[in-house]
């Protein structure tokens, strides 16, 4: 590493932006949306998009994306 080089946490893009979160929850695997507010030395702190703030463990993380937004072609058609 170059003096002044300063390596950023993966979650550092992500601050500020919509996102959905890929979470492993032992046997179940799930995705929540929302916006990742900060960072924390073992979690990350989400707000989902209710306004509810949740705070997520880092190590429960497989994945974070770029968030879409919803229109009616995200949803599944129905009868």
């Amino acid at each position: 590493m170059s003096p002044g080089w300063n390596m950023n946490s993966a979650f550092d893009f992500w601050i500020g932006e919509e996102v959905v979160v890929k979470l492993d929850l032992g046997q179940i695997k799930t995705s929540v949306r929302g916006s990742i507010l900060e960072e924390r030395a073992d979690t990350i702190m989400l707000r989902i998009f209710d306004g509810t703030e949740v705070e997520i463990y880092k190590t429960m993380v497989l994945a974070v994306e770029e968030g879409q937004a919803r229109t009616p072609r995200n949803y599944p058609l129905t009868a």
